[in-house]
């Protein structure tokens, strides 16, 4: 009996067993290690093996300096556990864990990842999978940045999307690095964040990842969008840098008086004027705490989850300028029953909602 005779003989196997309406064959659970799915239970992938992949996530759990109080930094490393403290919060190294825990709510089984709302199946548009964690241990970020890009530029020149779990924020420089030595474009940034995160110096931590992409030469300071900036956690150091670069300003103030739809429309040209590639980053304090209370930094009054959903789908468009994406500086020591991992997990399944959008047609 030849091999096709045999392969249809286990099809017409598997005919039967459905309709007995019992299991038909057991499979391997989506997991990434014990207790941790990968997102969605998307298929486990691996460097070497992205090409037939729109979408890849990857986790990238590092944390450098820590707040510890309105003058000083813990350096990295050095911070006590999560939760000693009322000011100092760190703890974002645990967010890809908890993202990807929180995200079976989100599991492509479900539905295929049906979007009624949108009237799309993204699953039938896009193929996603998971490559795991970024091995970066007790690293710098010097150390860091001399291999980590590489991994980003390999999921870029697969053709697959890189999906980014922080950490804290400055995993947007190795991610943004990595985009740009793959494609040589200049990229626009819409970043929704609480706070400018326009330091100068110390050159590698969660507050100076935008002046490095600047010095790399991947991002022009026109093309750099803050969104939901507000409270007095922004220094003045802060608020002449974007003066002086002549940065994009988009207020919490701006949202209320304008409305989502509009200041979204402004964030989106401003970011892809004279440039055709996206970069989207999620700060986690640009919501409101009460609406995700998993947050290192919290400032009251902030984005709410659904001016952050209509928000990204007009940022996003298609999806076809988008070539990253990250969400950081959840804390998960500070969140409720899941519910801030949660919504992080929703923000991304817009993200895919985007881009099978743009796949569609």
């Amino acid at each position: 009996m030849g091999n096709e005779q045999i392969e249809a003989r286990f099809d017409r196997a598997a005919a039967v067993a459905e309709l007995s309406g019992t299991r038909v064959e057991r499979r391997a659970e989506a997991l990434l290690r014990p207790g941790v799915p990968t997102f969605a239970e998307v298929d486990r992938v691996r460097l070497g093996g992205l090409r037939d992949y729109d979408a890849v996530f990857y986790g990238i759990p590092f944390e450098g300096f820590v707040v510890k109080d309105p003058r000083n930094f813990y350096p990295q490393g050095t911070a006590p556990a999560p939760g000693h403290d009322v000011y100092s919060r760190p703890g974002a190294y645990e967010a890809p864990t908890a993202i990807r825990q929180a995200s079976l709510f989100y599991s492509i089984d479900h539905s295929n990842w049906l979007l009624p709302e949108r009237g799309l199946v993204v699953g039938d548009h896009l193929r996603v999978g998971d490559l795991g964690d970024a091995p970066i241990g007790e690293q710098s970020p010097e150390e860091i940045l001399e291999w980590l890009p590489g991994h980003i530029s390999e999921i870029t020149r697969a053709g697959a999307v890189p999906l980014i779990f922080g950490g804290d924020h400055s995993v947007s420089l190795p991610t943004i690095a990595g985009i740009f030595a793959a494609t040589g474009k200049k990229l626009g940034v819409v970043t929704y964040d609480a706070h400018y995160d326009l330091s100068w110096y110390p050159r590698y931590w969660a507050g100076s990842q935008w002046a490095r992409a600047m010095e790399l030469g991947a991002l022009d300071p026109a093309n750099l969008v803050h969104l939901g900036i507000r409270g007095v956690r922004n220094s003045h150091f802060w608020h002449a840098a974007a003066a002086e670069l002549g940065t994009t300003v988009l207020t919490i103030d701006d949202i209320e008086r304008r409305g989502i739809e509009e200041v979204s429309v402004e964030a989106r040209e401003r970011a892809l004027s004279g440039c055709d590639a996206l970069y989207v980053s999620i700060d986690v304090d640009v919501f409101d705490p009460a609406a995700l209370p998993a947050q290192k930094y919290p400032e009251v009054g902030g984005l709410t989850t659904r001016e952050m959903l209509c928000s990204l789908r007009t940022v996003l468009g298609d999806g076809r300028e988008l070539v990253g994406f990250d969400f950081s500086c959840l804390g998960p020591a500070y969140d409720h029953q899941h519910h801030g991992a949660a919504v992080a997990g929703r923000c991304y399944i817009e993200v895919l909602a985007a881009l099978a959008a743009g796949r569609k047609g």
